[in-house]
């Protein structure tokens, strides 16, 4: 049986931290894929599994939207395997590895506090774990964290955080563990966890740094000596970090950056110095991170230099400042000197000059850990009654608990979600146009058009919004008013495989068949396996009489894509005019079996039959076909004439048995 001090100390705390984590985070079962959910899952071919055996496995891993992050993409792929696109079960693990993440951090704080404070004997046992429950509560119900958990893709975030901290925990348990087997073991799960982590997401490059900075302010107890003795340990230690810098950003790493920033709106110096007001801005949204204040896709204003504005002078300041006072408080405020230090310090990567996006809130995840632990170690001090500091934890855990509930809410609305982000980046192209996608798949394509087009109004080259009215048009029959769209996309990106064939497709049904032709061969050049493109070019040829070379293009369309019925229905009707009726009749039936339904195959094969004089069985197809189409007068018509041919044949096989 469990003894009342592990069942106080450890049981309890992880059940109450579970429990919050599923009533805070119940309502983001439903919440659809949005914003890079899509590359990084929908359309993402690799995570597509049938299996999991290795080679399935390896598959998933690689040839992913980010390279670095195979570990991620693998429980993508197990997501998949289990439940293909089906949201729950992708929220359910996010949600299962932030409740881990906050009993991580439970342990993390604790055994932190036992380094501070137990040993010197300034507080007792009972103290250290309500305080690291405490902050360990308050991080785990922050709504600044909704980001990390209800946005799926931000697994990457909060699994190589898990990691993170798992590396951590073993490397200090290692250290204070008076077996050696127990010991080697500890710190190869250290090692493993570090590189699970790094697998994960980038930013864990930080990790050996914050293991030797743990190890020296709460192990060390900050020894001067002990750093000299130990340079021959950090110097390669410093040259094993840069060696990954090097193996992510290649053996050209600025010139990998400079080319990246090709791509952005500001440049590398206008960046670091937005960063610095970022960073405010991340602290401002932990201290007050009322629901009405989060965003998925900011407008951060850009800092043109010091002055330009001037928050971002005021934010350099603020920041050297915090690191003055981490050197400063480093013997007599320990763990607000590591706290500062821990947040700035994993921050640091994606708030550097990689061209990164400027703001997002799952950055903070990670680095807000220490500093919600400093803080509550500070309010405890401070805060003498103790019914006084259970009100104070109850009243900061409820509130926060609501925000997170509340924006929570707000991501399970799609379209009203991306009219919140409207509403904060009115200025910003990307919701307008993430708001018309919203809409477009709810069906509302007429209203998806305004906003793809309000997105052109702001961002004139915003190719996909073009492109996406065009298809919207194109498909409503407005065939010549999508035309122009798909050209404008073809000028912003002349190799948009997409927008050539939307604009083959459209010019083909506006019936410019050599146009089309064009632009067909013009995307056969660019993709040499791509079906649609010489089903296209034979449809062009079929239209101008020219059947043999229209043959040879459908045979090849059908060699790269088999399953393409519309394919097999335009080649049995071009065989059909060629009179080789039983060939063009497999055809036909082909396309049947890839679409049973499929009107217009029923109508050729029931025509087939006719012109083999099979005209019991052509009546049937015909029938079939009109069973869809009940309207149709000529599939009446020739339903009519096979019946009328058979009951003729059948009158005169009557007369030449007399």
């Amino acid at each position: 049986m469990l003894d009342r001090y592990h069942l106080k100390q450890h049981i309890l705390p992880s059940a109450i931290l579970i429990i919050v984590c599923i009533l805070i985070y119940s309502n983001t079962l439903e919440v659809p894929f949005v914003f890079d959910d899509r590359p990084n899952i929908v359309k993402n071919e690799s995570i597509r599994i049938d299996d999991i055996k290795p080679e399935s496995i390896i598959r998933a891993a690689s040839n992913n939207f980010c390279k670095n992050r195979p570990v991620a993409y693998i429980t993508f792929a197990i997501n998949y395997y289990l439940g293909i696109y089906d949201v729950k079960g992708y929220h359910l693990v996010n949600i299962s590895v932030h409740v881990i993440n906050s009993m991580l951090l439970f342990y993390l704080f604790r055994m932190t506090l036992v380094l501070i404070y137990k040993r010197k004997g300034d507080m007792h046992d009972h103290s250290i774990s309500c305080i690291a429950f405490a902050a360990a509560l308050i991080w785990l119900v922050h709504p600044l964290h909704t980001q990390s958990v209800t946005y799926i893709v931000q697994r990457m975030t909060s699994l190589c955080s898990m990691f993170f901290l798992g590396s951590m925990i073993s490397y200090i348990t290692a250290r204070f563990s008076a077996k050696s087997l127990v010991r080697y073991a500890l710190f190869s799960l250290c090692i493993l966890s570090g590189m699970l982590s790094m697998m994960t997401k980038e930013n864990a490059a930080t990790l050996p740094v914050f293991i030797f900075l743990y190890e020296w302010y709460f192990i060390q107890d900050q020894s001067v000596k002990w750093i000299k003795q130990r340079c021959l340990i950090i110097i390669p230690g410093i040259a094993v970090f840069l060696l990954i810098v090097l193996l992510y950003l290649g053996i050209n790493p600025v010139e990998r950056i400079m080319a990246d920033y090709s791509q952005r709106e500001f440049t590398p110096v206008q960046r670091i110095m937005t960063q610095w007001r970022v960073i405010m801005h991340y602290i401002g949204l932990m201290f007050y991170p009322d629901a009405s204040r989060l965003n998925l896709d900011y407008h951060f204003a850009l800092s043109y230099s010091l002055f330009k504005p001037v928050t971002t002078i005021l934010s350099l300041i603020a920041i050297i400042t915090m690191v003055v006072m981490a050197i400063y408080l480093v013997k007599k405020e320990l763990l607000i000197s590591f706290s500062i230090l821990w947040f700035l310090g994993n921050l640091a990567i994606e708030s550097s000059i990689i061209p990164l996006e400027l703001v997002y809130e799952h950055r903070t995840y990670l680095p807000s850990m220490f500093p919600v632990l400093a803080l509550t170690v500070f309010a405890d001090r401070y805060i003498r009654k103790y019914r006084i500091k259970i009100a104070a934890v109850l009243i900061i855990a409820a509130v926060c608990s609501y925000w997170t509930y509340e924006r929570n809410e707000l991501w399970g609305d799609r379209i009203a979600f991306w009219e919140d982000c409207i509403e904060k980046s009115p200025d910003k192209a990307r919701p307008h146009f993430n708001m018309g996608l919203a809409l477009s798949g709810s069906g509302k394509k007429i209203d998806a058009i305004k906003f793809y087009e309000k997105t052109i109004e702001i961002d004139p080259d915003f190719k996909d919004a073009h492109k996406n009215i065009g298809y919207i048009l194109f498909h409503q029959g407005r065939i010549k008013e999508s035309i122009p769209y798909f050209i404008k996309v073809l000028t912003i990106d002349p190799d948009d495989k997409q927008a050539i064939e939307n604009l083959a497709n459209a010019l083909l049904a506006g019936k410019e068949y050599k146009k089309s032709m064009t632009f067909f061969a013009k995307l056969i050049r660019i993709d040499p396996d791509n079906a649609q493109a010489y089903h296209g070019i034979g449809y062009c040829l079929a239209s101008k009489g020219r059947i043999d070379e229209a043959l040879r293009f459908y045979e090849r369309s059908i060699s790269i894509n088999a399953d393409n019925a519309e394919t097999h229905l335009h080649l049995g009707i071009s065989l059909a005019r060629k009179r080789q009726y039983q060939e063009a009749l497999r055809r036909f039936s082909e396309a049947i079996r890839i679409r049973p339904n499929y009107t217009e195959a029923f109508e050729g094969a029931g025509t087939a039959l006719y012109m083999m004089h099979r005209y019991r069985d052509s009546i049937r197809f015909f029938n079939k076909a009109l069973a869809n189409e009940p309207d149709s007068e000529s599939l009446r018509n020739k339903l009519n004439e096979a019946k009328r041919m058979m009951d003729y044949e059948t009158k005169a096989d009557s007369i030449m048995s007399i």
